[in-house]
Protein backbone atom coordinates (compact mmCIF):
# COMPACT_ATOMS: atom_id res chain seq x y z
CA UNK A 1 0.00 0.00 0.00
CA UNK A 2 3.01 2.52 1.00
CA UNK A 3 4.98 1.56 -2.46
CA UNK A 4 1.61 2.25 -4.25
CA UNK A 5 0.87 5.74 -2.51
CA UNK A 6 4.28 6.64 -2.90
CA UNK A 7 4.25 6.23 -6.73
CA UNK A 8 1.28 7.52 -7.38
CA UNK A 9 2.18 10.83 -5.29
CA UNK A 10 3.11 12.35 -8.33
CA UNK A 11 -0.03 12.04 -10.20
CA UNK A 12 -3.08 14.64 -10.50
CA UNK A 13 -6.62 12.40 -9.64
CA UNK A 14 -7.55 12.74 -13.24
CA UNK A 15 -4.39 10.93 -14.24
CA UNK A 16 -5.35 8.19 -11.87
CA UNK A 17 -9.10 9.11 -12.24
CA UNK A 18 -9.39 8.63 -8.41
CA UNK A 19 -9.89 10.58 -5.41
CA UNK A 20 -9.37 8.91 -2.09
CA UNK A 21 -9.45 9.60 1.44
CA UNK A 22 -9.08 7.83 4.83
CA UNK A 23 -12.17 7.70 7.31
CA UNK A 24 -11.31 8.66 10.67
CA UNK A 25 -12.86 9.14 13.85
CA UNK A 26 -11.42 10.85 16.50
CA UNK A 27 -12.13 9.94 20.69
CA UNK A 28 -13.65 12.38 22.79
CA UNK A 29 -10.73 11.79 25.17
CA UNK A 30 -7.27 12.05 24.24
CA UNK A 31 -8.39 13.35 20.80
CA UNK A 32 -6.17 10.86 18.85
CA UNK A 33 -7.81 9.92 15.60
CA UNK A 34 -8.44 6.37 14.62
CA UNK A 35 -8.85 5.09 10.81
CA UNK A 36 -12.31 3.42 10.10
CA UNK A 37 -12.59 3.07 6.48
CA UNK A 38 -11.82 4.76 3.31
CA UNK A 39 -14.20 6.74 1.03
CA UNK A 40 -13.51 7.40 -2.94
CA UNK A 41 -14.80 9.06 -5.79
CA UNK A 42 -13.58 6.28 -8.29
CA UNK A 43 -13.36 5.91 -12.32
CA UNK A 44 -13.12 9.50 -12.23
CA UNK A 45 -14.04 10.55 -15.92
CA UNK A 46 -13.36 14.15 -17.08
CA UNK A 47 -14.64 14.06 -20.18
CA UNK A 48 -18.24 12.75 -18.83
CA UNK A 49 -18.23 14.50 -16.12
CA UNK A 50 -19.31 11.61 -14.15
CA UNK A 51 -17.75 9.10 -11.19
CA UNK A 52 -17.88 6.43 -8.75
CA UNK A 53 -19.13 7.12 -4.77
CA UNK A 54 -17.30 4.43 -2.75
CA UNK A 55 -17.65 4.46 1.31
CA UNK A 56 -16.57 1.19 2.99
CA UNK A 57 -16.63 1.20 7.59
CA UNK A 58 -14.28 -1.55 8.11
CA UNK A 59 -15.22 -1.75 11.83
CA UNK A 60 -19.58 -3.62 11.74
CA UNK A 61 -19.56 -1.83 15.41
CA UNK A 62 -19.10 1.45 13.32
CA UNK A 63 -21.98 0.66 10.71
CA UNK A 64 -25.41 2.08 12.68
CA UNK A 65 -23.56 5.27 14.17
CA UNK A 66 -24.01 8.29 11.28
CA UNK A 67 -20.20 8.15 10.67
CA UNK A 68 -21.17 6.48 7.23
CA UNK A 69 -23.43 9.35 6.63
CA UNK A 70 -21.59 11.78 7.67
CA UNK A 71 -18.69 10.82 5.40
CA UNK A 72 -21.02 9.94 2.46
CA UNK A 73 -22.48 13.60 3.04
CA UNK A 74 -18.56 15.30 2.83
CA UNK A 75 -17.49 12.80 -0.55
CA UNK A 76 -21.15 14.43 -2.07
CA UNK A 77 -20.41 18.24 -1.16
CA UNK A 78 -16.90 17.59 -2.97
CA UNK A 79 -18.18 15.74 -5.73
CA UNK A 80 -20.34 18.37 -6.75
CA UNK A 81 -18.91 21.62 -5.41
CA UNK A 82 -15.34 20.90 -5.97
CA UNK A 83 -15.18 18.64 -8.69
CA UNK A 84 -18.25 20.03 -10.51
CA UNK A 85 -19.43 16.43 -11.21
CA UNK A 86 -22.73 16.41 -12.82
CA UNK A 87 -23.61 12.57 -12.46
CA UNK A 88 -22.59 10.22 -9.70
CA UNK A 89 -22.76 6.96 -9.94
CA UNK A 90 -22.75 3.72 -7.11
CA UNK A 91 -22.89 0.08 -7.19
CA UNK A 92 -24.01 -2.21 -4.66
CA UNK A 93 -24.67 -5.80 -4.02
CA UNK A 94 -27.54 -6.96 -4.19
CA UNK A 95 -27.44 -8.93 -1.03
CA UNK A 96 -26.57 -6.09 0.89
CA UNK A 97 -30.43 -4.95 1.12
CA UNK A 98 -29.42 -2.44 4.19
CA UNK A 99 -27.17 -0.73 1.34
CA UNK A 100 -28.80 -0.08 -1.41
CA UNK A 101 -31.36 1.24 0.78
CA UNK A 102 -29.04 4.07 2.28
CA UNK A 103 -27.72 4.83 -1.04
CA UNK A 104 -31.34 4.97 -1.93
CA UNK A 105 -32.63 7.52 1.23
CA UNK A 106 -29.28 9.82 0.14
CA UNK A 107 -31.63 10.71 -2.66
CA UNK A 108 -29.81 8.03 -5.41
CA UNK A 109 -32.48 7.13 -8.15
CA UNK A 110 -31.77 2.91 -8.97
CA UNK A 111 -31.40 3.12 -13.01
CA UNK A 112 -30.64 -0.66 -13.63
CA UNK A 113 -29.75 -4.15 -12.33
CA UNK A 114 -27.08 -5.81 -13.80
CA UNK A 115 -27.71 -9.61 -13.08
CA UNK A 116 -24.36 -12.19 -12.51
CA UNK A 117 -22.35 -9.02 -12.99
CA UNK A 118 -19.34 -9.76 -10.29
CA UNK A 119 -18.63 -13.31 -9.62
CA UNK A 120 -17.83 -13.65 -6.03
CA UNK A 121 -14.51 -16.37 -5.56
CA UNK A 122 -15.30 -17.23 -1.75
CA UNK A 123 -18.73 -18.26 -2.77
CA UNK A 124 -18.23 -19.45 -5.89
CA UNK A 125 -21.00 -17.84 -7.48
CA UNK A 126 -22.58 -14.79 -9.54
CA UNK A 127 -23.95 -11.75 -7.70
CA UNK A 128 -26.11 -9.24 -8.97
CA UNK A 129 -25.27 -5.49 -8.62
CA UNK A 130 -27.63 -2.47 -8.46
CA UNK A 131 -26.44 0.59 -10.09
CA UNK A 132 -27.76 3.62 -8.95
CA UNK A 133 -26.94 7.31 -9.70
CA UNK A 134 -27.16 10.89 -8.44
CA UNK A 135 -27.50 13.99 -10.60
CA UNK A 136 -26.35 17.33 -10.00
CA UNK A 137 -29.88 18.76 -10.14
CA UNK A 138 -31.19 16.13 -7.81
CA UNK A 139 -28.41 17.00 -5.25
CA UNK A 140 -28.84 20.62 -5.04
CA UNK A 141 -32.80 20.06 -4.64
CA UNK A 142 -32.37 17.39 -1.97
CA UNK A 143 -34.18 18.51 1.10
CA UNK A 144 -33.21 15.45 3.01
CA UNK A 145 -29.26 16.31 2.52
CA UNK A 146 -30.25 19.49 3.23
CA UNK A 147 -31.55 18.54 7.07
CA UNK A 148 -28.71 16.07 7.64
CA UNK A 149 -25.82 18.08 6.55
CA UNK A 150 -26.98 20.96 8.53
CA UNK A 151 -27.23 18.77 11.71
CA UNK A 152 -23.74 16.46 11.11
CA UNK A 153 -21.64 18.68 9.47
CA UNK A 154 -23.31 22.30 10.42
CA UNK A 155 -23.48 23.59 6.92
CA UNK A 156 -26.22 22.88 4.07
CA UNK A 157 -24.11 21.06 1.65
CA UNK A 158 -26.71 21.77 -1.45
CA UNK A 159 -26.59 25.10 -1.26
CA UNK A 160 -25.56 27.02 -4.29
CA UNK A 161 -21.87 28.94 -3.77
CA UNK A 162 -21.03 31.94 -5.64
CA UNK A 163 -18.03 31.15 -7.25
CA UNK A 164 -15.65 33.69 -8.32
CA UNK A 165 -15.25 34.01 -12.22
CA UNK A 166 -11.47 33.58 -13.27
CA UNK A 167 -10.21 34.09 -16.58
CA UNK A 168 -7.03 33.01 -17.63
CA UNK A 169 -5.11 35.81 -19.08
CA UNK A 170 -2.83 35.51 -22.22
CA UNK A 171 1.22 36.40 -21.59
CA UNK A 172 0.34 40.08 -24.04
CA UNK A 173 -2.33 40.47 -21.41
CA UNK A 174 -0.43 39.71 -17.97
CA UNK A 175 2.21 42.18 -19.68
CA UNK A 176 -0.17 45.09 -19.99
CA UNK A 177 -1.72 44.30 -16.99
CA UNK A 178 1.67 44.59 -14.87
CA UNK A 179 2.72 47.60 -16.59
CA UNK A 180 -1.00 49.70 -15.56
CA UNK A 181 -0.13 48.32 -12.22
CA UNK A 182 3.46 49.78 -12.39
CA UNK A 183 2.30 53.04 -13.91
CA UNK A 184 0.30 53.27 -10.93
CA UNK A 185 2.22 52.82 -8.32
CA UNK A 186 3.75 55.37 -6.53
CA UNK A 187 7.87 54.69 -5.95
CA UNK A 188 9.60 57.31 -3.73
CA UNK A 189 11.58 59.35 -5.48
CA UNK A 190 10.22 58.27 -8.76
CA UNK A 191 8.24 61.45 -10.71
Amino acid sequence: MRQRLESEQAYSPQHLRRIEWVINVRSNSDNASQPLGIAALADYQPAHNRAELLIGITDEDKWHTGLSLEASLLVLEFAFHQVKLHKLVSYVYAFNESAQKNTLHLGFQQEGLLRDHYFNHREGKFVDLYQNCLLKKDFFENKKLSQWSRRLLGRDITARRQQAQVKALSPNEIDDHLEKIVNHVSVPGRQ
